[in-house]
């Protein structure tokens, strides 16, 4: 039963990670590729660290009922807390 709630989360921070290192590369593309003026040199980064932070943190409120779930004795799966996280 530990097993797979250690996998999960794992598996969490790996797609977080993996999400990240491709908005960081993406960011770095774009920035390369643009012939940019410095007011937009300056918000480019802020604009996608906002979108991605705000896009992490949805999907994190929307999944973080597993660990509270796990603690109290009542495993939940990561598609129990999406379908109880819906409005």
């Amino acid at each position: 039963m530990l097993g797979g709630y250690i996998a999960r989360v794992l598996g969490l921070g790996f797609v977080i990670v993996l999400f990240w290192t491709v908005v960081i590369t993406a960011c770095v593309l774009i920035i390369e590729s643009q012939t940019l003026n410095n007011t937009q040199m300056l918000y480019l980064p802020l604009v996608i660290t906002v979108l991605a932070s705000t896009f992490c943190g949805w999907l994190w409120l929307r999944l973080a009922l597993v660990l509270p779930a796990y603690v109290v004795g009542q495993p939940m799966t990561w598609r129990a807390a999406w379908r109880t996280s819906r409005v």
